[in-house]
């Protein structure tokens, strides 16, 4: 039987390039500024290592050189240079740890490709370098093979360098130049937002702002003339201090990652998560071992409007190493994302991590939210009748969104297009009875066309799913890869079947157990019933794992840590027993663990081999009973919000009318519950707000649950107004009859 080597598409080679910086002209440069870091700090290692002053400038120049009218950009540095061998080893290769941090070198690069992303995706992409008096430069093009473009990677001999050409390329002495003409369909930036953006770009921070780097901007006109020179400079908030702290983060390699942190407060809000990492002001820097930069966000409260002022860093020591090991092992697994926004959400690293940051943030959040209490209040007469109008909002949010398992987490490394078009994220799926339980189809976008059908059907009458076709032309093709959530459901228990789906010729199956138990399939092979757990001091709580025996097998030993003394844990290494299966592919263990001190958060750790799942626990005198209105939509309350929005629903439940809003300041004033109490139409006003809001979310879960059905796959957007409209003629008048008492 022949036997071919298989071929890449160029379209799908060109995607792969695309993916990670897209046509941000920031994460574009910020390659090439990095690239030229990394340089000088080589330099600096070197000499250091040696007892000697390294022999650079200081500050080290950094200089982009960008021709508008020509849409040309040239990154220059003055540092090591590339000779033709160290071009080949460093571009031809893709994909592989970057060759310098193999050999032991401080380094930022993480993937092994990003100046070959920038230049495959851009235009006339060549590095031209300087090296102890040879000039090398290379080239990258597409070039046609038997009909297909295929990319190509060309690197010249050296010559002699000529004061003329020194002068030409602006390197004296040593050093690169990387050059390339923006792409068709890449924006032409105005001067100042480019300035404004590089200055503030989340990966662009440690280096605009160190003392020993400059980094500058040059803008030619048409002439080829100086029209604009200007450095980047980022200067960190002024903030007041509020919590400093070191924590040791378990993690399934052994070794725990140290975590230093700074968190506090800026005197003025901040833009958050609601922007993108160009235009964010706040957040937690979260730096690797080598302070290059991984994320900018808050973890649980990135959008939550008391968290504005909030600003400070997080150092992972031992986190750059961690990750690089993740992507060299056998089946990679992407810690970070390759598109440069920050870490996979999905990927437990991240999860854990998270649980163990919401400690520390969970604490000045809720001083924040603190408000000063109003001068006027509502009666309990109106308070009730307002309440009513919530109760109605929750029962209809239940009927929308019923009983449903937990959301499938599915980690980097399985996100990835299938080669044969479709795959489940799982061979397998335990469901409890009467419980919609999600699962997740892979879609390969570069082989599913546009108009194709996927048709999805269960082999066994008393298990159903939804969707049962899936028509992928309008989904979002850009990244190769879509994910479609299905729900599976049966009201009978110990029963087996099959989801099958259905494309072209390909059949994929899902195997499905049913129990009526409660039950969670972990795609990573070891998952917590929950995030967070709560107990009373010196009193007993067990925490749920599940395990999928197919990757934990029976027999196996998970490793159970707390990272604090507070939480006493029996037995840190427990057995996965037979006697402890719920169906023959996911087994239950139920750890004991004791508080004996009062903690906030101590992360708990279960790990296997590559498998790893965390968890938190909080030790407190007395568990809070939960008191008031229960559901997803809890009160609503007037604040002032530095948030563009009118209302907005914060992770308390609660729907906040934004008194900075000039429409609402028109209507409810300086006194909105005393204004609200004598004026029909601000009762209008706000019903409307309340209406809108909890319509919004309740439809955007919904939509993202696969509960709504997405006509508009495209256009999410579309989905949710027309729902939200559809509702409002339903219900708005129930609404209105609760909150307003004045109609005449």
């Amino acid at each position: 039987m022949p036997e071919y080597q298989l071929e890449l598409a160029e379209r799908h080679l060109r995607r792969i390039f695309t993916r990670a910086v897209g046509k941000s002209i920031p994460k574009i440069l910020t390659e090439l500024i990095t690239n030229a870091d990394d340089s000088y700090r080589r330099i600096a290692d070197a000499a250091f290592q040696v007892g000697r002053e390294p022999e650079i400038e200081d500050p080290a120049p950094i200089t982009i050189v960008f021709t508008r009218n020509k849409k040309h950009f040239s990154v220059i540095d003055h540092a090591e240079g590339l000779t033709d061998k160290e071009m080949e080893d460093r571009f031809v290769m893709y994909g592989q740890e970057s060759v310098d941090r193999a050999r032991g070198y401080r380094t930022r690069s993480l993937f092994g490709k990003g100046l070959r992303d920038v230049l495959f995706t851009q235009r006339v992409g060549q590095v031209k370098s300087i090296k102890n008096g040879l000039f090398y430069n290379c080239q990258f093009r597409w070039k046609e093979v038997s009909g297909n473009q295929k990319p190509f990677v060309n690197i010249k001999a050296p010559c002699r360098v000529t004061p003329e050409l020194r002068t030409a390329l602006g390197i004296p002495g040593n050093g690169t130049r990387v050059e390339f003409q923006l792409a068709e369909g890449v924006h032409n930036p105005q001067t100042d937002k480019l300035i404004e953006h590089l200055n503030n770009f989340y990966m662009l921070r440690m280096i605009n702002s160190d003392p020993h780097r400059e980094v500058v901007l040059k803008v030619l006109d048409s002439r080829g003339q100086l029209a604009f020179d200007q450095q980047l400079n980022y200067r960190f908030p002024e903030i007041d201090i509020k919590d400093r702290f070191e924590d040791d983060l378990q993690i399934d390699a052994g070794n725990p990652i140290r975590i230093k942190g700074e968190i506090g407060l800026a005197e003025k809000e901040l833009t958050q998560g609601e922007v993108g990492y160009v235009e964010r002001q706040g957040g937690l820097l979260v730096l690797d071992e080598d302070n290059a930069v991984l994320d900018l966000c808050l973890f649980d409260f990135d959008q939550d409007p008391a968290a504005r002022r909030i600003s400070g860093t997080l150092n992972l020591i031992g986190a750059g190493a961690y990750i690089r090991s993740k992507l060299n092992q056998a089946d990679p697994e992407e810690i970070l994302t390759e598109t440069r926004d920050g870490f996979d959400k999905n990927h437990p690293f991240f999860r854990l991590l998270r649980t163990q940051i919401h400690a520390h943030l969970e604490p000045i959040v809720k001083i924040l939210r603190d408000y000063p209490e109003p001068k006027s209040k509502l009666s309990e007469q109106t308070k009730e009748r307002h309440q009513k109008a919530l109760e109605i909002l929750n029962k209809i949010a239940d009927e929308l969104l019923g009983i449903s398992g937990k959301a499938p987490v599915i980690p980097g490394h399985l996100k990835t297009p299938p080669p044969e078009g479709i795959a489940f994220v799982t061979s397998h799926i335990s469901i409890q009875t009467g419980v919609s339980t999600p699962t997740a189809l892979l879609i390969n976008t570069i082989l599913v066309h546009p108009n194709d059908l996927i048709l999805v059907e269960s082999d066994c009458p008393e298990i159903t799913v939804t969707p049962r076709v899936i028509n992928i032309e309008k989904e979002d093709r850009s990244s190769g890869l879509h994910i479609k959530i299905l729900r599976v459901k049966s009201d009978i228990a110990d029963i087996h079947g099959k989801i099958l789906a259905t494309w072209k010729e390909k059949k994929v199956e899902l195997e499905v157990t049913t129990t009526a138990r409660e039950i969670i399939t972990p795609v990573n092979g070891l998952e917590f019933e929950r995030d967070e757990y709560v107990t009373k001091i010196h009193s007993k709580r067990n925490l749920r794992l599940y395990v999928d025996v197919e990757k934990v097998l029976v027999g196996s030993e998970i490793k159970v840590i707390a990272d604090s003394p507070a939480i006493h844990i029996d037995d840190h290494k427990v057995m996965v027993q037979t006697s402890q299966l719920i169906t023959p592919q996911v087994a239950q263990i139920d750890i004991p663990v004791i508080g004996t001190e009062l903690t906030k958060g101590t992360l708990v750790n279960a790990s296997h081999q590559q498998y790893v799942a965390g968890t938190s626990v909080s030790v407190v005198k007395k568990e809070k009973q939960l008191q008031g209105m229960q559901g997803l939509f809890k009160n609503y309350e007037f604040r002032p919000l530095e948030l563009k929005v009118q209302s907005w629903y914060d992770t308390e439940g609660v729907i906040l009318i934004n008194t900075k809003d000039p429409v609402n300041q028109r209507y409810f004033g300086t006194e909105p519950y005393k204004t609200l109490t004598e004026n029909a139409h601000c009762q209008v006003r706000l019903a409307d707000l309340i209406l809108n809001e909890c319509l919004q979310v309740m439809a955007s879960i919904a939509l993202n649950e696969g509960k709504l059905e997405r006509r508009f796959p495209n256009n999410p957007e579309t989905d949710i107004r027309s729902y939200v409209d559809n509702m409002k003629f339903e219900i708005g008048l129930q609404i209105h009859i609760w909150i307003v008492d004045k109609v005449s």
